[in-house]
């Protein structure tokens, strides 16, 4: 009996326990056992770290504007991304004439382009949204940088050029900037065998060559819109080779240059995205570019590349990632 009643004096410590809690707690009319929001409350947690100030547009210095608007792609390095995007460093393109990079900066540049013995077939952007400043200085930093030792490029420059740019509405070829280079230098395996259409001082195309164009448009997008697997089959093609870069081949929001951006780019996969996205939507941004709809500039516009057909195809492939 005695080894039975053993565990008595543990029981009755344990009752007379929560009895001095709960009749303390009546009397002082609160808990004595502080709860997890009174903890938190009470709990001392060291001021966050402001965040540095961000630069404006006169502020902004050179290698600012690369890091935020290029370094995704052509890398912190310059040495760009093989065989995908194309270097800087050592590029006779950016370090040659300093019209030729200007022109490429605000008008973009489509189609394959040879650049240090290798042959990039990609899309860059036009940057036009950014300051002639901007451009200016960004530049002058890429001239200068990554090995390169190439003159300033001034605001100026920039300003006398924006406007006759401006008037072409679409991206250059290699061909193009090639025959506006003239002999400024550029070596002979960096300019392609695509001259299709002569080209104008001012950037224009030759008189006769822009119809002809256009009627190759029209055919051309009169073609694909005939059978939608051969639209699909071309927006997947136009998709692999210039968005896949941001948003992944498998439209995750996971490519190679979109690691580096800042906000990341759209994860064509997740279901979320697609509560407030429709087909129009879709379109606009890839036509208008991102800011056009609230969202990251990074994303440039891409209407003066590609036709309404075309548009409207990659904007039914995007749509077919989503779950």
């Amino acid at each position: 009996m005695a080894k039975g009643l053993s565990g008595v004096p543990v029981v009755a410590g344990g009752v007379v326990g929560i009895l001095f809690f709960v009749l303390t707690s009546l009397w002082l009319g609160k808990s004595i056992i502080p709860s997890q929001a009174e903890v938190e409350a009470k709990a001392v947690y060291p001021a966050p770290e402001p965040l540095p100030p961000v630069p404006s547009a006169d502020e902004e210095t050179g290698e600012q504007v690369y890091a935020r608007v290029c370094a995704a792609c052509h890398q912190a390095t310059g040495a760009g991304l093989p065989p995908t995007f194309p270097p800087l460093a050592g590029s006779s393109w950016a370090t040659g004439d300093p019209e030729t990079p200007i022109r490429i900066v605000l008008a973009g540049l489509s189609g394959p382009i040879e650049v240090k013995g290798t042959v990039f077939q990609q899309v860059m952007p036009t940057q036009a949204a950014l300051t002639d400043a901007q451009i200016a200085k960004v530049l002058t930093f890429v001239r200068s940088s990554f090995g390169n030792a190439a003159s300033e490029v001034a605001e100026e420059q920039v300003a006398a050029l924006r406007p006759k740019v401006a008037e072409r509405g679409s991206a250059w070829t290699a061909a193009e900037l090639t025959a506006l280079r003239g002999s400024a230098a550029v070596p002979a395996q960096e300019a392609t065998a695509s001259a299709d259409a002569a080209v104008t001082a001012d950037g224009g195309v030759a008189e006769g060559a822009e119809e002809a164009v256009a009627e190759g448009q029209e055919g051309e997008a009169e073609a694909v819109a005939a059978a939608d697997p051969a639209v699909l089959a071309e927006a997947k093609k136009n998709f692999d080779m210039i968005c896949s870069a941001c948003h992944g081949v498998q439209g995750n929001g996971a490519g190679p240059a979109g690691m580096a951006l800042q906000p990341k780019p759209a994860n064509f996969t997740d279901p979320a995205f697609w509560q407030s996205r429709d087909r129009a939507h879709i379109i606009k941004v890839i036509t208008l570019g991102g800011a056009a709809v609230g969202k990251s500039p990074l994303m440039a516009p891409f209407g003066g590349q590609f036709s309404e057909a075309q548009i409207a195809g990659l904007a039914d492939y995007v749509m077919s990632f989503a779950p």
